[in-house]
């Protein structure tokens, strides 16, 4: 498993040039109606932070392939706001998801940041871009999906 060209975290479910692109269309309706979710709460103007995860998880469901758990039990590192597992509820992955207006270059630098960096596999998120961690350490370019107007 690895955090794939995209930045999407994901696993080699298709071989050869069919599987890519099919895999591709498989992410791109996932990124298609999640922001089509967001866009929809955020017009309401009543939207929170959390407001946003039921569309967050399923995106990250359908991209990833794994099962993605909003508000997991805590661990040694933190309680960041997803966790992800494949075979047998293993860990593989965690998500910290923050609202849409808010600096992840801030957030990058937090004393809760600092404790999440412990987990092998981070994403930081704001809903609109994705940052990859990787033991603490912060790799590839980030995701940008859309920007707030």
């Amino acid at each position: 498993m690895a955090f794939g060209r995209s930045g999407y975290l994901r696993r080699g479910c298709c071989s050869g040039d069919e599987g890519m692109i099919i895999s591709q269309m498989n992410e791109n309706h996932a990124v298609s109606a999640y922001l089509h979710a967001l866009t929809q709460e955020f017009a309401s103007g009543h939207a929170t932070e959390h407001t946003y995860r039921p569309a967050l998880k399923e995106m990250f469901s359908a991209v990833t392939k794994l099962t993605v758990h909003n508000e997991p039990k805590g661990s040694v590192h933190g309680r960041p706001d997803f966790i992800f597992t494949e075979k047998g509820n293993i860990p593989v992955a965690w998500a910290e998801a923050k609202d849409l207006h808010i600096d992840l270059d801030k957030v990058e630098k937090s004393e809760q940041m600092g404790r999440y960096y412990g987990y092998p596999n981070l994403i930081l998120t704001n809903g609109l871009e994705f940052r990859f961690f990787k033991n603490g350490a912060r790799y590839g370019e980030p995701v940008v999906v859309a920007r707030k107007k």
